[in-house]
């Protein structure tokens, strides 16, 4: 390294320590890091705001670059040279002294923050937690100030975390990540206000909204995935629609649900903005985003409606055409939270508004059009049965047959192993009477019909029960 580099360096060590608020330290050891580092010190603002020792807080790569016009690609590629983040000094900056002074004075980080205001410590102490603090102090290497200051922390974050208060909180923390705290704080026997210091030390990322609690081990969690969900189909939405998605979404986990209205649609705004929008949400927690093969298939066929209704039979025939598992498609109009029911039976994506008189016409027309499944069976000897379909789509959707009496006393007692005597299909899934009094499980047998044999809704085919081998042989 040539001599008066050396020079340089040093006289920005001295400028360290010459530092009179937490955020000129922060600066300060980030141009001596750049320029140790050999990097252009054109990136310093835009490294200044990734790093949270520097004014506290952190900024996303996309604002980062922003700030001085550079892609977040280059942003990344700055801090990796930029690692390690260490200076190896015997004595750390005068101001950390000072910091590890006030902290001696101090019993709650509030007071430490009210101190440091009084002596003018920091421009904007609010924006400065205990982790920017310990990360801001660690970056100097000196052994002896580090454990000083994990020793005060300590004091004033006495934050006891034990296996039981961990399997409490985990127990409270339903599947999405939400927390009531009220109720939480009941079964600690603590304050709320210590329940949120508490899953602040056992989750990196936590949101409060109100009694409301987000913890998770990954930025944005489930919750903003179900938020992007919906805000691909239509940006901006409501929040009480985007809670609806949420709602939804611990349905089909069968998680508890947690949170008042308000309080989740505080979380939304907290996520997505007011109104919530996709441009809202923190881009590096969307880059990545993207819809399933099955939400971007009914995102298609629902989106192209002029009315932008379909019923579940309709849209049960294309997915049939398309050669899509009809059954698939069923389950994901009860669960996907880019879907919404606007009447029984029919559908709608997210952020679809339809007038009553449009749902009421549509739903006539298509009832007037339905025709149910027609089936006959006759025995053919002692141990044989054969049954005559013409299956609909709500039999290729659902698989289970509406029969009476004399059947249900035929049938009832028996399941059925499913086959073709073609010998090509294989599936677990036998045909039997369910509680309801249905005869299901048909729908892998006229999935197979439709692909192999040609079958399909309104095309006649037979199957043969055999009440020995337990048998139910499609014939072709």
């Amino acid at each position: 390294m040539p001599e008066d580099f050396q020079d340089y360096l040093t006289l920005l060590i001295k400028d360290i320590d010459n530092a009179g608020t937490l955020e000129e330290l922060g600066m300060r050891t980030m141009n001596y890091l750049i320029h140790e580092k050999g990097i252009n010190n054109r990136y310093l603002p835009a490294l200044a705001m990734r790093v949270k020792w520097v004014n506290g807080k952190s900024s996303t790569l996309d604002e980062a670059g922003k700030a001085i016009g550079v892609t977040r690609e280059r942003v990344r590629q700055m801090e990796g040279k930029l690692k390690p983040l260490s200076i190896n000094l015997v004595v750390a900056p005068k101001l950390i002294y000072s910091v590890i002074g006030i902290l001696k004075t101090a019993n709650t980080w509030e007071e430490f923050k009210a101190y440091a205001k009084e002596i003018k410590l920091s421009a904007e102490i609010d924006n400065w937690s205990i982790d920017s603090l310990r990360q801001l102090v660690n970056i100097f290497n000196v052994q002896i100030v580090i454990s000083e200051l994990d020793s005060l922390i300590s004091k004033i974050e006495p934050v006891m975390i034990d296996n039981s208060v961990m399997k409490t909180v985990r127990g409270y923390r339903n599947a999405l990540g939400l927390i009531d705290v009220p109720a939480l704080s009941q079964a600690l026997g603590e304050s709320p206000t210590k329940c949120i210091e508490v899953l602040k030390a056992m989750y990196p990322h936590v949101l409060i909204a109100n009694n409301l609690a987000m913890a998770n081990q990954r930025q944005g969690g489930s919750v903003t995935n179900i938020l992007l969900k919906q805000l691909s189909i239509k940006s901006p939405l409501k929040p009480s629609i985007l809670v609806e998605g949420i709602e939804r979404a611990s349905g089909y986990r069968r998680t508890p649900m947690v949170g008042s209205q308000e309080d989740l649609e505080n979380l939304v705004i907290q996520i997505a903005g007011n109104p919530p929008s996709l441009e809202n949400i923190n881009p590096d927690l969307s880059e990545d985003f993207e819809l399933g093969d099955i939400e971007l298939w009914l995102q298609q066929v629902i989106g192209e409606r002029s009315i932008g209704i379909i019923h579940r039979d309709e849209l049960s025939e294309l997915a049939i055409s398309d050669g899509i598992n009809p059954s698939s498609i069923g389950a994901y109009l009860s669960i996907s939270t880019i879907i919404r029911n606007v009447s029984p039976g029919i559908f709608a994506l997210v952020g679809t508004e339809v007038e009553g008189s449009v749902i009421d016409s549509y739903r006539n027309g298509f009832l007037a059009d339905y025709t149910p499944p027609s089936f006959e069976y006759a025995l053919i000897d002692e141990r044989t049965m054969e049954l005559s379909i013409t299956p609909n789509v709500s039999l290729y959707t659902g698989g289970s047959l509406s029969i009476g009496s004399g059947l249900t006393d035929l049938v009832g007692d028996f399941r059925f192993n499913t086959r073709c005597e073609c010998a090509s299909f294989k599936s677990e899934a036998d045909i039997r009477l369910a509680p309801s009094g249905y005869w299901v499980g048909f729908t892998a047998l006229l999935m197979h019909s439709r692909s192999v044999h040609n079958g399909g809704p309104g095309i006649p085919l037979k199957i043969i029960f055999d009440f020995h081998d337990l048998t139910a042989e499609l014939r072709n």
